[in-house]
């Protein structure tokens, strides 16, 4: 969590659910980041303390889809009381979910920028008109697929540590 939690940690020491949702943002960049070592993998700790504390951010990943990049600035604003709280973080996401539209005849997929203007989760009524005016499309090609080499099965490892192969 050292890297993750935001200045509240190390100011006062003390988690809630404010510096939880600021690690989420960071899982939200690691998602779009792979592979890494970590994030500001290049910095000591308290590079990272110094950089988080004045309000700098991990910039967004260029395939991060504009609804998450969205969501993560907002999980990881400076100030912690202006961060979603973890039932508004799903709600935007399940919205998200529900404007994702996968064209069935030709495997692309739509998905509108940013949920729509009635929302008001993570977005002011400024933001809402400006957003719901704006549509991004992203084809099936931008989400990574997780397949074997075979396409058919992949080595899942048990609990006892042994490998096992498994039907995709």
């Amino acid at each position: 969590m050292e890297r993750k939690g935001g200045g509240k940690v190390w100011r006062s020491g003390e988690t809630r659910f404010c510096t939880d949702i600021f690690a989420f943002a960071i899982t939200l960049w690691e998602l779009f980041t792979i592979p890494y070592t970590h994030p500001y993998s290049s910095w000591k700790a308290y590079k990272v303390k110094e950089k988080v504390m004045t309000g700098y951010r991990l910039p967004s990943p260029s395939d991060m889809p504009e609804p998450i990049v969205t969501m993560m600035r907002r999980c990881w604003d400076q100030d912690p009381s202006k961060r979603p709280t973890a039932k508004q973080a799903r709600e935007y996401l399940e919205e998200v979910h529900q404007n994702f539209a996968i064209d069935r005849s030709t495997g692309n997929s739509t998905h509108t920028a940013v949920p729509s203007s009635r929302s008001s989760v993570l977005t002011t009524s400024s933001e809402a008109s400006s957003i719901s005016n704006r549509e991004t499309t992203l084809s099936r090609d931008s989400v990574p697929k997780r397949r074997s080499a075979s396409g058919s099965s992949a080595k899942m490892i048990s609990k006892t540590g042994n490998y096992r192969r498994v039907s995709m």
